[in-house]
């Protein structure tokens, strides 16, 4: 597996679009790192760069070795995009395509390991038109990790498919970057979290500091004293240790008086957005679980490491 150093990279698509700006960061080998940021942000130039699929400026390092001027399927780069490209045979097949196009005999001891990990032993015999999404996901990470290569990209949100990218990452020792627009379980158990903001490195690990949930969620400290916690949305008994944490909120977390106050509600990429009387900043939420009066808010602590839900 591959240590891997980024020196100001800068991926630009025209003269007026600068997808990537002077990128600087390291990827540690056998480690996983999550890249996160908003759509937009830059992750899947970066991922390209480190393909060889684009053009760029800056230093790019495996090992301290300037990468050869080629694609990755020779540069020792595996990528899983977002639309998984799996063929439309057996999964068997799309396990060993890589092995094929080169006219290699893919390892049977590789091949049990990663379906084994990821959960589909009993399916390779079946058509990937007959199986489901998180079926076609399974499939798409086994076939990623069928080759050894140096650096392994997922550029497709995997929450439910957590344990199985970390036990891969641990297994067969490998670099792992996966990119997310969610603090997801993925980016909660990484080894290691780099913030991207509008094609620029923000901060790495911290996620509160770097704002990175800024345009997502309300961020506000809360305090716990004597078992009671006080915050400008949560008031309530918490069986945790005194002291100040983080709790992320949401327009779940509105009481019903709140919710009539909503002075201007609107969508913008996916999110409802609600400012509501008499609170000075907007708060957001993901549709899909935007409830008025749900009582729900996700607390971490000044780290930013995941806690708990609190209702």
């Amino acid at each position: 597996m591959s240590r891997v150093s980024v020196k100001n990279l800068t991926v630009k698509y025209s003269d007026d679009f600068v997808a990537v700006d002077k990128a600087t960061f390291m990827l540690s080998d056998k480690t996983l790192t999550s890249l996160c940021g908003l759509s937009g942000s830059g992750k899947t130039s970066i991922a390209y760069a480190f393909c060889g699929l684009v053009d760029y400026e800056g230093e790019i390092l495996f090992d301290g070795n300037v990468p050869p001027e080629v694609k990755s399927k020779t540069r020792g780069v595996g990528f899983l995009p977002r639309e998984l490209n799996l063929t439309a045979s057996t999964v068997y097949k799309n396990l060993v395509y890589s092995h094929k196009i080169r006219k290699q005999s893919a390892p049977k001891e590789r091949l049990s390991q990663v379906t084994e990990i990821c959960g589909i032993k009993a399916i390779t015999n079946k058509k990937v038109s007959s199986l489901s999404y998180d079926e076609k996901k399974r499939v798409a990470l086994a076939r990623l990790f069928m080759r050894d290569n140096g650096l392994y990209i997922i550029d497709c949100e995997m929450p439910e498919l957590s344990e199985e990218i970390i036990k891969l990452t641990h297994f067969f020792g490998a670099t792992v970057l996966y990119l997310t627009s969610e603090n997801d379980a993925v980016c909660r158990n990484a080894d290691r979290r780099i913030v991207l903001r509008e094609g620029r490195i923000r901060d790495e690990n911290d996620l509160f500091s770097s704002k990175f949930f800024e345009p997502l969620l309300n961020v506000c400290k809360l305090a716990i004293k004597d078992g009671k916690a006080s915050s400008p949305f949560y008031n309530g008994n918490l069986v945790l240790p005194d002291g100040e944490y983080y709790v992320a909120v949401t327009p779940e977390n509105m009481t019903d008086g709140q919710a009539s106050e909503v002075e201007e509600s609107f969508e913008q990429n996916g999110y409802y957005v609600n400012k509501i009387k008499g609170v000075p900043y907007f708060v957001y939420s993901r549709i899909h679980i935007a409830k008025v009066g749900a009582k729900q808010a996700t607390l971490f602590d000044l780290q930013g490491k995941y806690i708990k839900i609190i209702t």
